[in-house]
């Protein structure tokens, strides 16, 4: 028998907190269950309400999808420009980056991709911000739930009515879910999948409060006469306020279509057909003032759809039962608003599958420690005093090994000049003897050494290997071994001072040193390389005057 999973989507509105729980059986979704709570008018924080009747419907006992309100999100439509090489992730990102620039935090995001006409790379892209998304995902530590994934309540609609729509839905689809406060649109095509999404500040409140301008009613007795006798059928009596309250509602929805129409041009992304849901939507006459405003013939209340995932209750339910088959049925058409720490724990529990073998083992051990008695506890606790022996000998010697490793490396570091000194003996001998040879009597020379010694600015200090990453840590040990290997003299420096203002025997002496057949090139250094103490004294005059000479050594 194929095991059952089971998960449940939370739709926290302003007026009316929503639940469906969806099962999968055999890989099957089916909605099984709907409960609702109607919030207290008025209250800001309702948390004192909803906790409770969480901890009753015992909704953390299950895997939930909770829904991020429309009108809290953003959604922008865009197509890559042709031949554009990015991928859809990539874009994503980028065009994410662009918003970030602007907004003063860090926008979360996740994307649908849209197929729409061949070789075209377009994609839905929704965004929220991150201190939105907190007010609802703090529900799992507060209330305990399990949250696996936050999900716009537009593209949960459109999982929700989608499916139910069926055949009689070929073209493009227009969905509205009329809130409290207020509506999700999501356009969708038969075969492309979701296109557009938005939500507007404007739902069911707006029939009540025309309702309750137009009769001078209370809000609470304007709501109640909107339930029992309201309708925009000609002969009715609330006719006339409910139709000015559906064209300031429909005003918006143009507007969203308007914006719609600017960005899908073709003719296979013309509406064809509307469906609508929510409790201010079975309004008798709706539909039909709906189709006439819009200029479309089929407008259909998703009560009237097929009943194809178990749903008895779509008009009210099909945000909350979306959100669950969501989660059941992660497709194509999915968009996530998931933020990536939550998602990264999600999928490194799912990809760790020997944590059921280890709950299993836990409980055997735990069994056979009560049948056992005291015996087995002291055991595994003499085995877990071990581990951790075990495990501080362990870091204490890579703490050892990369001490060793740093020390090693500076010996290495500071040998390297006498083992240049020590291959280049033999050369700088030579031009130790050939300087004492050809040098005026007037010049007197004070250092004779190999270049790199004289220019030496390195940190012999100790470097901390354990902050390198892999990559940079072999890259030192390659320059290491190249310094050594390539150790040798192949430059010299010559210092010293001439009493001839002039530099004639200097440059008397550089002459000398390039007719030698082991020398390639000599020439004197500038002033601003002068390195050394005599430089800078304040007597070097009555000294002479100073040259450092750079000899370049011809390979043996």
């Amino acid at each position: 028998m194929p095991a059952k999973r089971t998960i449940v989507g939370l739709d926290i509105g302003r007026a009316v907190v929503k639940a469906a729980w969806a099962e999968s059986r055999g890989g099957v979704p089916r909605v099984v269950r709907t409960e609702s709570l109607k919030l207290p008018p008025g209250v800001l924080d309702t948390r004192g309400v909803l906790l409770p009747w969480l901890e009753q419907q015992r909704i953390a006992q299950y895997p939930c999808v909770v829904g991020i309100p429309g009108d809290k999100a953003m959604f922008q439509p865009f197509m890559l420009p042709p031949g554009d090489p990015r991928s859809l992730e990539h874009a994503a990102d980028m065009e994410t980056v662009k918003f970030n620039e602007m907004a003063s935090e860090t926008m979360v995001y996740g994307f649908t991709p849209i197929e729409l006409n061949p070789g075209e790379k377009r994609l839905l892209l929704a965004m929220a911000r991150p201190s939105v998304l907190s007010q609802y995902l703090s529900l799992q530590k507060e209330a305990g739930l399990n949250i696996v994934d936050a999900v716009p309540t537009p593209a949960a609609l459109f999982r929700a009515l989608h499916t139910a729509n069926g055949a009689a839905g070929e073209g493009v689809t227009l969905y509205l879910g009329l809130g409290h406060s207020a509506t999700d649109l999501a356009i969708a095509g038969s075969q492309s999948g979701l296109l557009f999404a938005r939500a507007f500040a404007s739902g069911g409140q707006v029939f009540t409060d025309r309702l309750a301008r137009e009769g001078r009613l209370a809000g609470a007795v304007a709501e109640a006469a909107k339930i029992e006798r309201g309708s925009l059928l000609p002969d009715a009596d609330t006719a006339p306020a409910l139709r000015q309250a559906a064209d300031q509602w429909l005003t918006e929805v143009e507007s969203c279509l308007s914006v719609y129409r600017n960005l899908f041009r073709g003719r296979n992304t013309e509406i064809a057909r509307v469906v609508l849901c929510g409790g201010a939507a079975a309004l008798p006459g709706l539909a039909a003032y709906t189709a006439a405003k819009l200029g479309l013939q089929q407008v259909a209340l998703a009560s009237e759809l097929k009943d194809r995932q178990g749903l008895q209750a779509p008009m009210t339910f099909a945000t909350a039962a979306g959100l669950a088959l969501c989660g059941l049925d992660p497709d194509g058409t999915h968009i996530s608003l998931l933020p990536a720490d939550m998602r990264d724990e999600l999928m490194f529990r799912r990809q760790k599958p020997h944590w059921i073998g280890s709950a299993v083992i836990a409980a055997l051990i735990l069994a056979v420690s009560l049948a056992g008695g005291l015996y087995v506890y002291r055991r595994q606790s003499a085995d877990l005093r071990g581990q951790k022996a075990s495990l501080k000998r362990r870091q204490d010697l890579v703490t050892e090994i990369e001490r060793i490793h740093a020390r090693s490396s500076q010996i290495l570091q500071m040998a390297a000049p006498v083992e240049r000194m020590a291959k280049g003996g033999p050369a700088l001998r030579r031009l130790i003897s050939l300087v004492g040879e050809k040098k005026s009597a007037r010049d007197r020379i004070t250092l004779i050494c190999d270049a790199d010694s004289y220019f030496f600015d390195e940190d012999l200090a100790p470097v901390d290997t354990r902050t390198m990453g892999m990559r940079e840590r072999k890259r030192r040990e390659q320059m290491e071994t190249s310094r050594m290997s390539n150790a040798g003299i192949s430059n010299a420096v010559i210092r010293g001072y001439t009493r001839e203002s002039s530099l004639t025997t200097v440059k008397q002496l550089i002459t000398d040193l390039r007719a030698a057949d082991f020398v390639a090139n000599a020439d004197l250094l500038s002033d601003d390389k002068l390195v050394g103490e005599q430089a800078m004294e304040t007597n070097v005059w009555r000294r002479g005057r100073p040259f450092v000479i750079e000899v370049s050594l011809a390979p043996p």
